[in-house]
């Protein structure tokens, strides 16, 4: 396997797989010790694959009458 393949393999991960991006990273870096530490053969440190893409999320904040609501659906001791 060489640098064209690895390049395909990462690239498959992030494109096909839908991989996250610390798993793809974790990919390339158990590439990269196999190939240098095993095989004590050097790849390079520039492949030039897909990357995977960190996920975008927002952040769910309540506005402070949907959390008196929320409050006032509560029974029991720990109402207030």
């Amino acid at each position: 396997m060489g640098k064209s393949e690895i390049e395909a393999f990462l690239s498959h991960l992030a494109v096909d797989r839908k991989v996250a991006a610390s798993t793809q990273s974790q990919a390339f870096n158990a590439l990269l010790f196999s190939y240098r530490h095993v095989l004590e053969k050097e790849i390079g440190d520039n492949i030039n694959a897909v990357r995977a893409q960190k996920p975008k999320r927002l952040s769910t904040i309540l506005t402070k009458e949907e959390t008196l609501k929320v409050i006032h659906a509560l029974s029991g001791v720990h109402q207030y």
